[in-house]
């Protein structure tokens, strides 16, 4: 299921992040949220992947992600198996009505329905991906046994503040005692977690690289790992089935080459620092589009440069798409070799040789087989 009027129709309400309304909706839900365990995921970068590693790794879990790739179903899984399409719209209509008593937004209505859902489907764990920052996100309705914050680094500025320590403030707002988990280096963050740790009573892990044999590509993936396996650990998971389970973790769209295409959601600095030095001594051509919310001329000054041909296009079913013709004025002062092509379809087809789709996980879940 690609769209469904009723969740579209509360994409653009209610602006101002609280949890108190979500929260009083799970309240007349019966507080299914409390029959499991939650590990809740924050960072900047490699949240889903963390997520997908860790309940890859559990039984009856369920895995709530955002936004998908392709349909919303992929939002929902149980097991490893997204929510079919018959059971999607029975969880939304059993939304429906609390959403419109509380004003839900898109968002905390869809993290209602994951807590529903998982309940229903009886799991023993829940891994919740954070939208956005962590302290006012929908998803702090639960109280998590493992809070885990991958990194912290700039995105989302507008919501989240414009320096580490504020974004770090942001993302340790999942903290609520249990274990926390962070591979987060930078001392300006991890003093803000060390401090809201110390002022939860929580004790906090910080997670080393294992060396893990992952079916998912690039270096960065080993953080998240580590991330993964700590947090396993601190559920009482044995470190062969945490292996296992990390090491078989799959995660779309995150540097996955199919049919000579590498496919990329890089949508922010540090994500493009890191897809750059993936890329570092390749030749190719990039076809980039991005959301006209972020950070697009940073974006662009660490990629662009490095391709031998940019194709700059916007992608055609999601919010927000930055204008094509705007994006390329941009990479047109880094590199002459760029061309502006509206059509995500067509711009992939005028790419030769090794290409690279990245920017948007909306490009990217729109070009991707």
């Amino acid at each position: 299921m690609k769209h469904h009027p009723f969740l579209d129709s509360l994409i653009r309400t209610r602006t101002p992040f609280e949890v108190e309304p979500l929260k009083q909706a799970l309240a007349d839900a019966g507080n299914p949220e409390k029959s499991f365990t939650c590990v809740q995921v924050a960072g900047t970068n490699g949240k889903g992947s963390t997520a997908a590693m860790t309940a890859n790794s559990l039984p009856k879990c369920g895995l709530f992600t955002s936004p998908h790739l392709h349909e919303l179903n992929e939002r929902f899984v149980v097991g490893g198996a997204s929510i079919s399409d018959p059971e999607l719209n029975e969880y939304i209509e059993k939304t429906r009505p609390l959403a419109a008593k509380h004003g839900l937004s898109f968002f905390e209505t869809i993290t209602l329905l994951a807590f529903l859902y998982f309940a229903d489907k009886n799991c023993e764990y829940a891994v919740m991906e954070v939208g956005m920052g962590g302290r006012l996100d929908a998803t702090s309705a639960c109280d998590p046994a493992v809070a885990v914050i991958t990194t912290v680094d700039f995105d989302h500025t507008r919501h989240l503040g414009t320096t580490i320590a504020e974004i770090a403030r942001e993302k340790a707002g999942i903290i609520k005692g249990g274990t926390v988990v962070t591979t987060e280096k930078k001392p300006e963050a991890l003093e803000v977690i060390k401090a809201k740790c110390a002022s939860e009573n929580a004790r906090l892990v910080l997670a080393e690289r294992k060396n893990f044999s992952l079916s998912l590509a690039g270096d960065y993936q080993q953080d998240n790992a580590a991330c993964a396996y700590e947090a396993l650990l601190a559920l009482g998971v044995n470190e062969a089935k945490a292996r296992t389970g990390i090491e078989a973790a799959r995660w779309p769209g995150r540097l996955e080459l199919i049919n000579n295409v590498l496919f990329d959601c890089a949508h922010n600095p540090a994500a493009m620092k890191a897809l750059a030095a993936y890329l570092r001594g390749k030749e190719f051509t990039l076809v980039i589009g991005m959301k006209a919310d972020k950070e697009y001329g940073a974006c662009v000054s660490i990629i662009a440069p490095l391709a031998k041909k940019v194709i700059v296009t916007q992608y055609t079913d999601g919010p927000n798409p930055l204008p094509a013709s705007e994006l390329c004025e941009a990479v047109r002062e880094l590199t002459p070799n760029c061309q502006a092509v509206e059509d995500p379809r067509e711009a992939l087809e005028k790419a030769k040789g090794f290409t690279v789709v990245a920017g948007s996980i909306f490009l990217v879940g729109e070009l991707m087989p």
